[in-house]
């Protein structure tokens, strides 16, 4: 049966109902002046309601739910998280932060300045200004890693993080939008060492409210996930729950993986995320459906800009220059903001916008990452060698991105055609993967083959051994379609890690998930010195040893590739 939707006047009467309920929750202080502030809460809620449901095209995906949550919200940051002396002051600022969260930070970058413009329209406040200066004042606390660039996008998704430890949050955002670098900041400052330090800048800020250590319970998602393993590792945060000296955080990493699983286990989340324990992130490349997103508060990460990209680059010329052998740079900034600038170019042509195989961005910001650490690892600059450029951004043979390629490196290289053309093409797709395999801190390279035996290439022309090299395939065979062939795999995967070898998967798309922290290159190191990453299957997961030397090279055929798990690697 279809129910439709409520009638903008019946919904915003609910809304009014809901708002007056809240007024015994808040401290005693404000109660008054939030009395008098109930319509213009009204009007500023039935704004955001309506701004959203149309911009997102879908009316299931807009409901009381978000008014519940605003709310929530709005309770919990006037009483902990800012105080005014001008108690209505206190209220304005609360209700824009609380706002933030629930509609402004799901909606892309121009539709944000449009809802910009909707709520100055009905309010004489200035929506963005007070968001982004609450969004600063609390990412102040944070301590950021060296060589970590404090970007807009990074304290966005810190600021989203933070609050929604009193909520449910799933953040979505293109691959190399810092979605697992944030939480990674945030339970570091939020580590049973570093929880006292990061109190006291609490304090220093002016935010009454007690933190507690985090405890974080991951779950790994692929395109077989099954709901047992969901509902097994939210037991395993909820039992954490009992212990009122930390926070329990289910965090499930890839979550639009398992929408696509055949087993349907999100839909377990449904009543979970009705009235959670613990709180709730989730991870994802794309939107989820409807009734997902209608349960969580979404954060829909913006493209890094180009001045942050500037910004990034730098800081890590910084932090290389402020190393142990800082003598070794040779390229200086004006060839930091060369690369800038070529990527920049690159990123805004036409063609690039719609490099995809399927759901998968071939060229994406971790491309640019890896092109700026090449060449502040090596002794040529971009001018002088054009192999982190070929490397990092040429593996795309489409002949218009190819021209633009060729066009924006004539224009800074200040070389005519033909040298340039002789300098690109010494960088062939061969040469690029035999530098890969000769160089132990690059990113692990993908092959995109025109044909079953491309890949054998390497072979012929001595740039793999056949000795020390393990060779894993895809098979059809009914008996080889199991779950124990994929172990079977995984195992042999494992111990190329701990042995250093190199390890050739072709099409073997069915354990690629299971490799995520390998591919991603997500290696710690223990107290002993040695390298681990963490290999997932379902709902369980173990640390495995990765030795000096281990390479792996994904072979996959061009037709019909759609993987996102592989977009950071070499192409």
């Amino acid at each position: 049966w279809q129910f439709g939707s409520l009638p903008s006047s019946d919904e915003r009467q609910y809304i009014l109902e809901m708002i007056k309920k809240r007024k015994n929750e808040l401290d005693p202080s404000i109660q008054e002046v939030f009395e008098k502030e109930l319509i213009t809460i009204t009007d500023q809620l039935c704004i955001s309601q309506e701004f959203v449901r149309q911009k997102l095209q879908d009316v299931a995906v807009v409901s009381l739910r978000d008014v519940e949550r605003c709310l929530t919200f709005f309770v919990w940051i006037s009483n902990h998280f800012h105080k005014q002396t001008i108690v209505s002051k206190q209220i304005q600022y609360s209700l824009v932060v609380s706002m933030g969260l629930c509609y402004y930070f799901r909606l892309n970058e121009n539709d944000r300045k449009q809802y910009n413009l909707a709520i100055k329209t009905n309010n004489t406040i200035i929506f963005e200004n007070i968001l982004h200066e609450e969004v600063d004042r609390l990412c102040k606390t944070f301590s950021y890693p060296s060589g970590i660039a404090k970007t807009l996008i990074l304290d966005e998704i810190l600021f989203m993080l933070f609050n929604g430890l009193c909520c449910k949050v799933v953040l979505v955002g293109e691959p190399g939008t810092s979605k697992t670098l944030s939480l990674e900041i945030l339970r570091d400052n939020l580590s049973e060492s570093k929880i006292e330090g990061f109190q006291t800048k609490l304090n220093k800020g002016s935010f009454n409210l007690k933190v507690k250590p985090l405890q974080l319970v991951s779950f790994q998602c692929t395109q077989d996930s099954k709901t047992f393993g969901i509902i097994e590792r939210w037991d395993k945060a909820i039992s954490y729950s009992k212990d009122e000296t930390i926070w329990p955080v289910l965090l499930l990493d890839e979550i639009g993986l398992a929408e696509r699983s055949k087993h349907s286990p999100l839909k377990v989340l449904h009543h979970l995320l009705e009235h959670p324990k613990i709180a709730f992130v989730g991870l994802s490349n794309w939107p989820l459906d409807a009734a997902k997103m209608n349960r969580v508060i979404m954060h829909k990460i913006p493209s890094v800009a180009p001045i942050d990209l500037e910004k990034i680059a730098k800081e890590m010329y910084k932090d290389k220059q402020q190393g142990s052998n800082p003598t070794k740079i040779r390229i200086s900034e004006n060839g930091i903001e060369l690369l800038v600038d070529i990527f920049k170019e690159l990123s805004d042509t036409k063609t690039v916008n719609s490099l995809t195989f399927g759901e998968t961005n071939l060229i994406g910001t971790r491309d640019f990452y890896a092109l700026i650490r090449h060449y502040l690892e090596k002794e040529e600059g971009p001018r002088q060698s054009f192999e982190g450029i070929m490397r990092n951004l040429g593996g795309y043979k489409e002949k218009d991105y190819q021209d633009a390629l060729i066009d924006h490196l004539q224009k800074k290289s200040r070389l005519n055609k033909k040298e340039m053309l002789k300098k690109m093409n010494y960088w062939g797709a061969l040469q690029c993967v035999e530098a890969n395999l000769n160089d132990v801190d690059c990113r692990h390279c993908l092959l995109i083959c025109e044909k079953q035996h491309s890949w054998q290439l390497l072979l012929d022309r001595n740039i793999l051994p056949y000795h020390d090299v393990v060779f894993l395939f895809e098979s059809r065979f009914p008996a080889d379609l199991t779950v124990t062939t994929n172990y079977d795999h995984l195992h042999k995967v494992i111990n190329c890690m701990k042995t250093g070898k190199t390890v050739v998967l072709f099409n073997l798309k069915s354990i690629h998930e299971c490799l995520y922290d390998m591919l991603n290159q997500r290696y710690q190191t223990n107290d002993q010195g040695q390298r681990i990453c963490g290999m997932s299957v379902e709902s369980r997961s173990r640390e495995c040893y990765v030795a000096d030397g281990f390479k792996c090279i994904v072979a996959v055929l061009e037709k019909g590739f759609n993987d996102p798990v592989t977009t950071t690697q070499n192409k």
